[in-house]
């Protein structure tokens, strides 16, 4: 049983003046229609983003009936079958979902950063340009078919852009933060179990 404080005691009792006063009340910097409109942003932008990710199957099967339609699928993951990219002369076709995937989360490492230091407006524009350029760019077979979904990523990239602000404050309270101490995590024995399964 968790012993209690007199002072605890009486800020938790309901018939305290302390239990409801304005003391009581998280500071929140900044509400109302702005922090929605960003809620809203950003679930267009997850929308586009990782939604689109996420629907590599079509790709996939695409790429199995029409270019390995003489292999059965359990070779076609276990063989390098090689597509033409612009970018890689050659790219082995089960890379392309997983490379697709692990990209934004390997970016990570340095969009972080730059988000922690300030840089949210240019990283949003930079991504949404990326990625909406990326996918009006298809050279597959059915890419009208890419082509018309790619409207849809730009348009809700553009809501998204239009619709999420960033927060000052934050930037402030980050700054008076202490450095982050990286070793620490190594320490922490059921973190790294978590990691290591």
């Amino acid at each position: 049983m968790m012993m209690r404080t007199p002072e605890e005691v009486e800020l938790l009792s309901p018939k305290s003046d302390h239990a409801f006063s304005d003391r009581s009340k998280p500071d929140i910097p900044d509400g109302g229609i702005r922090a929605w409109s960003t809620v809203a942003g950003s679930w267009f932008m997850m929308f586009a983003t990782f939604g689109y990710l996420n629907s590599f199957g079509v790709y996939q099967d695409f790429y199995t009936r029409e270019f390995l339609s003489h292999n059965q699928p359990s070779k076609i993951a276990l063989v390098d079958y090689y597509v033409e990219c612009p970018f890689f002369r050659r790219l082995p076709i089960r890379w392309i979902g997983s490379l697709q995937l692990a990209m934004p989360f390997a970016l990570g490492l340095v969009s972080g950063k730059l988000f922690d230091i300030g840089c949210f407006r240019v990283l949003v524009i930079t991504g949404s340009v990326i990625f909406g350029f990326s996918h009006l760019m298809p050279k597959l077979g059915f890419a009208q078919a890419v082509r018309a979904t790619a409207y849809i990523v730009v348009g809700c990239l553009i809501a998204a852009n239009g619709l999420m602000r960033n927060n000052p404050a934050a930037y402030n309270l980050r700054a008076k933060a202490p450095p982050l101490d990286i070793i620490s995590f190594l320490r922490d024995v059921p973190y790294m179990m978590g990691v290591f399964g």
